[in-house]
Formats: structure tokens, C-alpha cells, sequence
């Protein structure tokens, strides 16, 4: 449940993951440099690809039936994430793109880049790191080595 000052949301739905990350056995997205925490923010892809079924229901808090409006989410194609720690980037990025049409290979492509500090470098330096990883075919191909310059209107991505 979630309020603001004239609705009410709820929501209920199960997820089902299909792809984790990381092949057959779920991986730490950043490798076991994740462990330390120089590392900030944590970031974990936890389902690629999935399907989530349920209801999101949205009423007015006059509580009249009639204000009430339900979302139904039938197999609908979902990805997961989790991010934490105590400090986030000046910059963040990311895509992912799970649904195409026809996708008998699974294929799966996740991509994310961050400006961030880090006790190891100077007070004021910033490290940018990113990372592209594709399932395709029951296989993971992770590529950590990715120089990227996003802006407004213009992504390059190598």
C-alpha cells in the first residue's frame, strides 16, 4: 500500500523469475568485490527476465466503490533489481531489455554505468565504472570492461 494526498495504491502480485543473473547459478553482479563496502552503492540484478501476475488496485480515500480503478497483470514480462549502501553516484545509468518479439534464445541484455567516489582515490576524485551483461541462448556473457558516455539524447555505449 502506498498514499498520497487523494489515492490509495495496493498492490499484489507474485513474480516468477525465468533468468537470474549469471547463467543456471545466481551471481553476484559485481563479483566479489561486492563483499566490500569501498564499493557503495551495492547493486544486484536478481531476476534478467521473469513474468508477474496480480492486481494493482487504485481508490480515492472517499472509500466509495465506485472511485476504484483495478490493473490486472496477466504473465506480464518483469526484471528485478536491488540497490543499497549509504552513499549513491553523481551520475547512474541503466538499460535492460528482456521482451523482444519471438525471443526463443532468452535473450536478456542488462547494462548499467555510475560516476562515483571511493575511499581508495582522492576526497573529490570519481571513478566511472560500468558493465554489460547478455543472456542469449542458456549462456552469460558478462562484459566488465565497458567505457560509456551517456547524456541527455545520447548514449554510447563500448
Amino acid at each position: 500500500k502506498a498514499s498520497d494526498l487523494d489515492q490509495e495504491f495496493y498492490f499484489d502480485f507474485d513474480m516468477v523469475p525465468q533468468i537470474g543473473w549469471g547463467g543456471e547459478r545466481q551471481h553476484s553482479t559485481a563479483g566479489w568485490l561486492a563483499a566490500f563496502p569501498v564499493f557503495e552503492p551495492h547493486y544486484q540484478v536478481l531476476i534478467s527476465k521473469g513474468e508477474a501476475t496480480g492486481k494493482i488496485r487504485i481508490k480515492n480515500k472517499s472509500e466509495s466503490k465506485e472511485d476504484e480503478e483495478i490493473y490486472t497483470i496477466q504473465n506480464a514480462t518483469v526484471y528485478l533489481e536491488k540497490n543499497w549502501g549509504s552513499s549513491f553516484p553523481s551520475k547512474w545509468w541503466w538499460i535492460q531489455a528482456n521482451a523482444f518479439p519471438n525471443n526463443k534464445n532468452n535473450l536478456c541484455v542488462t547494462s548499467t554505468g555510475a560516476k562515483r567516489r571511493s575511499p581508495l582515490l582522492g576526497k573529490d576524485d570519481e571513478e566511472e565504472v560500468a558493465l554489460v551483461g547478455i543472456h542469449w541462448k542458456g549462456e552469460f556473457l558478462p562484459f566488465p570492461d565497458v567505457r560509456w558516455n551517456v547524456q541527455w539524447g545520447k548514449w554510447e555505449i563500448h
